[in-house]
């Protein structure tokens, strides 16, 4: 078969068809157990992304790849490892693919280091293109991972519904980080169609969204979520796919809950499947704008953070049922633009492989 038809079924696969999509896993697997490392790494990125999923020998894929020379694969390696996925957790083992596939050339990976390093001096020869002995390795061994896990402070602000501030919970150059990861892949924001479940424009969200699966992630996410699931008490495999949203001039979200109903026949099934979306996380990236704020009407309160700050609440009451006391907006800025990380968790494992997880093939 020629690389236009393998090209051809790809495609086709990930615009839904099923037949091309089965096709397409079986080349891809025959020409990975042929040794091809290309073809490893392609079938790790399909079955981490698409529906239904091989987590297991997806992860195997890409630590085959990754320890048969391929880049991409390395820096993919390095999230498994930081998220647990297909391994058992290790930061570590994360930080040696990292560095290894920074060495193979990887440009994601070696600004992660370039970001993550203790070693401000040679951050900065890095950013230059100054040609350093050992520079990966040296930037590697300066990560100090235990400062970029600590978990901040929340600070309550409601009871009921329990809502929580944590102010400056991200540094500046994190939350500059994200935008600049996110913003050149933005797209309409979607809802999720209460009476069939499928993803749809809707006039009630006319901002933009860039969500980050397994293969668009950074290990800075992975440690995002990290310092995310010491907060709020629960776990990184709860999590969605985190994603960062856009707001231009005028753009909102109105009232809405974030909260999957299984009363609608829509949710039903992914509730029973993923679980209750039991809490948000949000994150304020910049405060450069007017309006914009975040609105709880039952409640009579607004949040609009500086950039950094972050806002934590339950969808569900202590008891775990659904709390209309939730409902919020984005409001509308009034001028200049809103950049706002957005994290759902739910309440058991497996969560960010799931049906609003969008398929992607490549690292962004």
């Amino acid at each position: 078969m020629d690389a236009d038809t393998l090209e051809d079924l790809e495609r086709r696969a990930r615009h839904g068809d099923a037949a091309a999509a089965k096709d397409f896993l079986v080349i891809l697997r025959r020409l990975a157990a042929s040794g091809s490392i290309d073809a490893k790494r392609v079938l790790g990125q399909v079955l981490l992304t698409r529906p239904p999923y091989g987590i297991v020998e997806g992860a195997a894929a890409i630590f085959d790849a990754a320890r048969g020379g391929d880049a991409e694969a390395a820096h993919l390696a390095a999230i498994l490892a930081a998220s647990g996925i297909g391994t058992q957790q290790n930061w570590p083992v994360a930080l040696d693919f990292l560095q290894l596939s920074a060495e193979r050339g990887w440009a994601l990976a070696q600004a992660t280091l370039v970001a993550l390093t203790s070693d401000a001096d040679l951050a900065s020869r890095a950013s230059e293109g100054v040609q350093v002995s050992g520079l990966w390795k040296r930037l590697c061994d300066a990560v100090v991972m235990g400062e970029w896990l600590m978990p901040a402070a929340p600070v309550s602000v409601f009871d009921a519904p329990r809502i929580k501030k944590i102010p400056g919970f991200l540094s500046p150059p994190m939350c500059e980080w994200l935008i600049k990861r996110s913003a050149p892949l933005m797209s309409r924001a979607e809802t999720i169609d209460k009476a069939g479940g499928v993803q749809r424009v809707e006039e009630i969200r006319t901002g933009s969204a860039m969500n980050f699966n397994i293969v668009r992630s950074d290990v800075l996410l992975v440690i995002l979520r990290a310092r995310m699931a010491a907060a709020t008490g629960l776990t990184m495999s709860g999590m969605e796919a985190s994603a960062v949203l856009h707001y231009a001039i005028g753009q909102q979200y109105l009232p809405h809950y974030d909260f999957l109903d299984p009363a609608f026949p829509g949710y039903r099934a992914d509730v029973a499947t993923r679980g209750p979306r039991v809490a948000t996380f949000l994150i304020a990236l910049n405060d450069s704008y007017e309006g914009g704020e975040t609105d709880f009407p039952e409640l009579g309160w607004r949040f609009k953070g500086r950039t950094g700050d972050a806002l934590l609440f339950w969808n569900v009451d202590a008891k775990g049922a659904i709390d209309p006391k939730t409902l919020h907006a984005g409001l509308p800025p009034a001028s200049g633009e809103k950049f706002l990380f957005s994290q759902w968790v739910r309440d058991r494992p497996g969560a960010l492989f799931g049906p609003v997880m969008p398929a992607a093939s490549g690292a962004a």
